[in-house]
């Protein structure tokens, strides 16, 4: 991962920020640092649209909805697992799930959501 980011920056990201900062970061994809999120409703399900525009162009990308769409937050899981990050990952989740306030179980940690899923692996990753 190339940018450093607090457990406190972690645990307070928006979803979109979360897709960006995994797309570009844990999936070594493209930084979207200088793209705008834009809601677009004739987009492929399952992804984000980021735009930039200058004075000549516009230029759009699009990433997977990681902390949106379970389906591609077990992508995000399977690079964790790929990165043999496993036990940190857990570890992490557990942390997100109790930082609900609610009562968390077993079913808490397997119905996590997909938000919560990719909080837990930037923490892994970042070793929070």
């Amino acid at each position: 991962m190339t940018k450093t980011l607090t457990r406190e920056q972690i645990l307070a990201m928006e979803p979109v920020e979360i897709d960006r900062y995994i797309h570009s970061n844990l999936f070594d994809g493209e930084d979207l640092t200088e793209f705008k999120y834009k809601h677009v409703t004739y987009t492929i399900p399952n992804r984000r649209v980021f735009v930039k525009e200058t004075d000549s162009s516009t230029v759009w990308r699009e990433c997977l909805a990681y902390s949106l769409e379970i389906s591609s937050a077990w992508e995000v899981e399977e690079k964790i697992k790929e990165l043999r990050l496993q036990a940190k990952y857990c570890i992490a989740l557990k942390q997100v799930v109790i930082g609900t306030g609610e009562y968390v179980g077993m079913f808490d940690y397997i119905h996590a959501t997909p938000e919560q899923r990719c909080k837990a692996a930037l923490l892994a990753v970042q070793e929070i």
